[in-house]
């Protein structure tokens, strides 16, 4: 005898402070015109999932790499006999999220987070940079302080938006308006940033740590 499933798990990385949660999806927590709001623990909304006949669903999700929002639709068998069925950002073809068993998921998290390095890499920005040695450095280093907690706004957001251009990198706060730029063209530029031990963005530029560092792998060189 075939067993039905009524419940499933998805997991979702907050756009604004950065955090992966896991959240349970009953096929009985809807009504005939009912939304569920999946909300990360520091208040923002990340995603609507919702249906008019429990057949067919639809998902809006806040995409954490693209900073946009995508919608996805789905049949109830994609999403409760799925054993795991990622979501994807048609911006930076990358996963943003997964639906499906809770450990399949949770390794699909672990083999496909991805460093700033990866997404410009898979973007196909290396002939674009005046020194691709050196901003791959860079991108690195800010990854590693992102992921250290040490990359932050003075509002508290830890979600920091990086927009690469040949040169340097421009790093936005998008709960305000602070902004500040990290120049990428030489190898003193890389020692630089490397000397810091934190980065905090402020409304004139960035407040900065020195500490002693290690620079990044030559790993990254063409």
């Amino acid at each position: 005898m075939s067993t039905v499933t009524t419940l499933t798990k998805m997991v979702l990385r907050c756009p604004y402070c950065g955090e992966i949660s896991y959240y349970d999806i009953s096929i009985f927590a809807f009504s005939r015109s009912r939304s569920l709001k999946f909300k990360c623990e520091c208040g923002t909304t990340i995603a609507l999932l919702g249906t008019k006949d429990r057949k067919k669903f639809w998902l809006q999700l806040e995409c954490s790499y693209c900073l946009g929002r995508h919608v996805f639709y789905y049949n109830r068998k994609h999403l409760w006999e799925t054993e795991i069925l990622p979501l994807i950002c048609d911006e930076t073809g990358l996963d943003i999220a997964y639906i499906g068993e809770k450990n399949l998921i949770k390794q699909a998290v672990e083999s496909g987070d991805k460093s700033l390095v990866e997404i410009a890499e898979n973007l196909g920005f290396g002939d674009y940079f005046v020194n691709p040695e050196v901003m791959y450095g860079v991108l690195d280093y800010l990854n590693i302080l992102a992921e250290e907690g040490k990359l932050f706004c003075r509002c508290g957001n830890y979600n920091i938006e990086i927009e690469i251009f040949p040169d340097r990198l421009d790093l936005k706060c998008g709960c305000c308006s602070c902004s500040g730029v990290i120049m990428a063209q030489d190898e003193w530029d890389l020692e630089k940033v490397c000397s810091l031990s934190e980065i905090q963005l402020t409304d004139m530029g960035f407040k900065s740590r020195e500490g002693k560092k290690t620079k990044p792998r030559s790993r990254f060189k063409k």
